[in-house]
């Protein structure tokens, strides 16, 4: 089964996107069916890569004991705090940041390409293309972070960057076109085309949902971090209910769901939790890489 999963996963997605496109021409969008459909896409496919760390922490450092256990809780909850403490302190550099650490953390999507620039450049497009044609949506994305007028300004920018990033990403596949292959074509492809035809937070949702972290839990099985023990499971579940709670408790302290307070638990949360997350999926890219050096 999970064979097939794999191997039409493409065909898999691209029904996905058509279908979300479809729902979006029947502007969806303006109620919260919209929210919801992103919500579970996020909250229920998105996050568990994410709480996947502790499997990665298990693996990279070898500890079972709960002193390191500990530690490691502690390490990521303060600097998962730091990053919401830069939100709180300043919303500019908290965008900022957070456009800065997602060119490199969503740039990993090619993470069996040794390529810096290709990866660089795909993370590039992946973070500035929804701007390209839907630069007022962004702008009232970025709205419910640092507010107006700042959050036009930032989209504007956003706009001169989705063209500068397209453009030179195909510049860098055509310079590159020797060492890609059709895998690697599909993968750039795809979350490009869904980030230009779908509303910035419907396409955020599937990418990241069903793109992103689809593929990090492919690279966690492949390395055998990732299997179906009892003590794996619980390893995933209890960061993940601890993070799901956290999320019900902000939609609470927000009104509800709505585009302000989904926007806000979204990109501030995701953005806080990526900085700890990023060190665990370099930790990991290094582990492998010297494991493969040395067999």
């Amino acid at each position: 089964m999970r064979g097939l999963l794999i191997k039409y996963s493409y065909i898999i997605y691209g029904a996905f996107l058509v279908i979300a496109a479809f729902l979006q021409g029947r502007e969806i969008e303006t109620n919260q069916s919209m929210l919801l459909a992103a919500g579970a896409l996020v909250f229920l496919f998105g996050l568990p890569h994410g709480a996947a760390d502790t499997l990665i922490f298990r693996k990279v450092r070898g500890l079972d004991g709960y002193l390191g256990w500990i530690a490691f809780g502690l390490v990521y909850i303060l600097m998962t705090g730091a990053v919401y403490c830069l939100w709180l302190w300043s919303q500019p550099l908290f965008l900022i940041y957070l456009l800065f650490i997602s060119v490199f953390h969503f740039g990993e999507d090619l993470y069996g390409f040794s390529h810096p620039w290709i990866k660089l450049s795909y993370g590039l497009a992946i973070v500035f293309s929804p701007a390209l044609f839907w630069q007022s949506e962004v702008s009232k994305l970025y709205g419910f972070i640092v507010g107006e007028p700042m959050a036009t300004s930032f989209a504007q920018l956003s706009n001169i960057f989705s063209w500068i990033s397209l453009a030179n990403l195909a510049i860098s596949v055509f310079a590159c076109r020797g060492i890609l292959n059709y895998n690697l074509y599909m993968l750039m492809a795809w979350p490009i085309i869904t980030l230009l035809i779908l509303e910035p937070l419907l396409g955020f949702a599937l990418y990241f949902g069903l793109w992103h972290s689809r593929l990090h839990l492919k690279r966690l099985i492949e390395l055998k971090i990732m299997d179906r023990e009892p003590m794996t499971i619980l390893m995933v579940a209890s960061p993940l209910l601890i993070t799901l709670a956290g999320a019900y408790y902000g939609f609470q302290r927000l009104g509800g769901i709505n585009d302000s307070s989904f926007s806000k638990i979204i990109f501030v949360g995701l953005g806080s939790l990526t900085f700890p997350h990023l060190f665990m999926v370099y930790a990991l890219g290094s582990a492998h890489k010297q494991q493969s050096d040395l067999d």
